[in-house]
């Protein structure tokens, strides 16, 4: 299989298994005589990936996503989790230890690739440079502050105040939406939603939008009800501002990441 160099991206770390992880995933890129370049993530920029044809993202699975944000359509990434004891791994296929297993399916064609939905956000009308690859979150910028929006699902609206919304792909119910109520199967073409705290009383009560599955082609709506709301993609940091009426309309897009699986 062609694949070019590879691009290995990491966290910068004082822990020793981090450490000891990536001096690992680069011995067995050059036991394959495959040149390799590290970036550690804060310094990462797509023109990292010219010239490679894979990534590896060493680190836990927010190192996975960061990697995710950035990797051009079709080029394939392999996640290594650095240490099992402390990371919880979901999306990565690896650990230092099976590393070199899986790296050599990959090049004899023999590993599976795992096409990863995301999801895509427009705010009134506009679509946001980031996509999610395991969810948004729609909300107040400041956690201890309610959120205040209005849902609407087809026909269906309502207005909460709660702690926010997440929109989560089908990988991403096994992230943040899952703390917050989620743990449904997801068909594929699908997404969900899930309202996180719901507040609840005299006013404010018989919710019936607290979550949900929103099938292909449908779209989740929210408008904002707050003049400090964000918008912000797999938790990453980059925040996107909400205003009073803002219209966020949130769907599956036509991106997937190439996940390699053992």
């Amino acid at each position: 299989m062609e694949t070019g160099r590879a691009l290995v991206l990491y966290t910068a770390s004082s822990s020793k298994k981090d450490k000891e992880a990536l001096t690992s995933v680069l011995a067995a890129l050059r036991s394959q005589k495959m040149a390799a370049r590290a970036v550690e993530r804060r310094k990462l920029s797509a023109s990292h990936f010219r010239g490679a044809g894979v990534c590896v993202a060493v680190g836990g699975d927010g190192t996975f996503l960061y990697a995710a944000h950035f990797i051009p359509q079709g080029k394939p990434v392999i996640g290594v989790n650095s240490d099992p004891k402390r990371k919880e791994g979901y999306l990565l296929a690896a650990t230092a230890k099976t590393f070199p297993t899986v790296l050599k399916k990959f090049l004899e064609g023999k590993a599976g690739i795992r096409e990863l939905p995301t999801l895509e956000c427009a705010v009134n009308g506009k679509r946001l440079p980031a996509f999610a690859v395991n969810e948004f979150y729609a909300g107040a910028l400041k956690s201890y502050r309610t959120s205040r929006y209005e849902i609407v699902l087809g026909n269906r609206k309502e207005v909460h105040r709660s702690s926010g919304i997440i929109a989560a792909t089908p990988q991403g119910v096994n992230a943040w939406a899952r703390s917050a109520g989620m743990s449904i199967h997801i068909p594929a073409g699908s997404f969900a939603y899930v309202v996180r705290e719901p507040y609840e009383n005299k006013v404010f009560s018989d919710y019936r939008l607290k979550k949900g599955i929103i099938r292909k082609g449908q779209r989740l709506a929210i408008i904002s009800k707050m003049k400090d709301g964000v918008v912000v993609a797999d938790s990453l940091g980059e925040e996107f501002p909400l205003r009073f009426n803002d219209v966020v309309r949130v769907g599956l897009s036509g991106r997937t990441v190439r996940s390699v699986v053992p």
